[in-house]
């Protein structure tokens, strides 16, 4: 379904990718929220790890684990018919929430409109096969047409409106 491909790994991946890269061109100036998974805190907790010290040189670090588990995906409340669906994520400031539910939904998009494109290469591939080979059966049928008529000495239509067949 559409909520397996929104929670989907590869999703979640691409979303990833493209809010590191967001966060690679936004000004240093104030420090962003720095996400760390389960992992990181438990050995944060036992002392193998040791704490990050935030600076202005720190980026956010949006893992695919990370927005799996801040994204929520839903049908649209009253819309039992309907295809729209409600992306949402919580996430420790409601900026990085808002920018984390915009990319999953614009990774969606894309990610469907790559998958139409696709489809419709591969159906034009194929028709222009198939036109081709279309062409070669009609040249042939032509061919043999000709050759027929040849045999058995009858004008072809083609020979012109004002002549008659005799025989």
């Amino acid at each position: 379904t559409q909520f397996g491909i929104i929670k989907s790994r590869l999703m979640m991946s691409r979303v990833a990718t493209a809010l590191e890269m967001e966060a690679m061109d936004e000004p240093t100036e104030s420090p962003p929220v720095v996400l760390e998974t389960a992992m990181d805190r438990a050995l944060r907790f036992v002392g193998l790890m040791p704490n990050p010290a935030p600076g202005p040189e720190m980026r956010a670090h949006y893992s695919s684990s990370a927005i799996a588990g801040a994204v929520s995906v839903a049908r649209s409340s009253g819309q039992e018919s309907s295809n729209l669906i409600t992306i949402s994520a919580t996430w420790p400031d409601p900026d990085g929430a808002a920018r984390v539910a915009n990319a999953v939904a614009s990774n969606y998009i894309e990610l469907l409109f790559e998958k139409d494109l696709d489809h419709a290469l591969k159906s034009q591939r194929f028709l222009t096969e198939r036109l081709a080979s279309l062409r070669e059966e009609i040249r042939v049928a032509e061919e043999e047409y000709q050759l027929y008529l040849e045999q058995e000495d009858i004008l072809s239509p083609t020979t012109g409106p004002g002549e008659v067949d005799t025989e």
